[in-house]
């Protein structure tokens, strides 16, 4: 049994060609034995399916919801999105972050709202789901910032979501409490670095997921990816960690369950 960390439910339907829509793309994950996934927000919209899909498939699906760095939420939606969290379905908030890949560094904006989430998850005790590209040093400041405030469950403080660091970055992550989800880019060929992190990766922190519909897995990258991926993505874990599918299947399942459990706040 499988649980995707991270699926972009509100990207990966095309509304011309649906391919069956949510009841085929949930049988075929069923079938390749990945039963729960995390619907992630990160938009008002995208919060709003979140949401819609958890309750619509409580079985299956839960939520996460915030305003990611593209965002210049006004004060109504953030008001908005703390009424959101509240919600018995929403169990993270996510996803957030910080991206410099294309600029902005200089742009306080991007910052400032990661803070006010970082806030927000503090204040409910849930965890928090983490994007960073080409912000390592800026999200560790942030994050360390966070653990410090966290009075959360402590195994319960958030996950950084497609890990794309080395080994260094992964020990500071650790260090703060946070568990390390690897995706698709696991199996890239230019990924050495991301392998040697996945290797030395406690069992107890360790999740996975797709990011659909980015980022498909060799060997089928290039494809829209989706849940029913994922165990090409467990296989090479296994592999880098030498353990079995099955060992990698039970403990990130565990890991996931536990900390997207409702009702561990303070």
């Amino acid at each position: 049994m499988f649980y995707d960390t991270h699926v972009h439910f509100d990207l990966l339907l095309d509304p011309v060609a649906p391919d069956g829509g949510i009841p085929a793309l949930l049988q075929r994950a069923k079938d390749a034995g990945v039963v729960r996934m995390l619907a992630v927000g990160g938009a008002p919209a995208a919060n709003q399916k979140a949401l819609a899909l958890a309750r619509q498939y409580p079985a299956h699906i839960r939520a996460a919801a915030a305003l990611d760095r593209s965002q210049s939420p006004t004060p109504a939606e953030l008001a908005e999105l703390e009424n959101l969290l509240a919600e018995p379905e929403i169990a993270a908030v996510g996803e957030t972050g910080l991206d410099f890949f294309h600029g902005r560094r200089e742009d306080p904006a991007p910052r400032r709202l990661f803070r006010r989430m970082l806030e927000m998850a503090r204040n409910l005790g849930l965890p928090v789901i983490v994007h960073s590209r080409d912000a390592d040093r800026e999200i560790l400041e942030e994050l360390t910032a966070h653990a410090a405030g966290w009075t959360g469950a402590p195994d319960g403080i958030g996950v950084m979501h497609c890990f794309t660091g080395g080994p260094d970055f992964a020990r500071r992550l650790l260090e703060l409490g946070f568990c390390i989800s690897f995706s698709g880019i696991l199996t890239f060929k230019n990924a050495g670095a991301i392998r040697e992190a996945a290797a030395l990766v406690p069992d107890d922190r360790l999740l996975l997921e797709t990011d659909a519909p980015f980022l498909a897995p060799e060997p089928l990258r290039g494809r829209r990816n989706e849940p029913a991926f994922l165990p090409h993505t467990a296989a090479s874990l296994a592999q880098i960690r030498r353990q079995s599918p099955a060992a990698v299947a039970q403990s990130t399942t565990a890991n996931a369950l536990r900390l997207f459990q409702r009702g561990r706040r303070v």
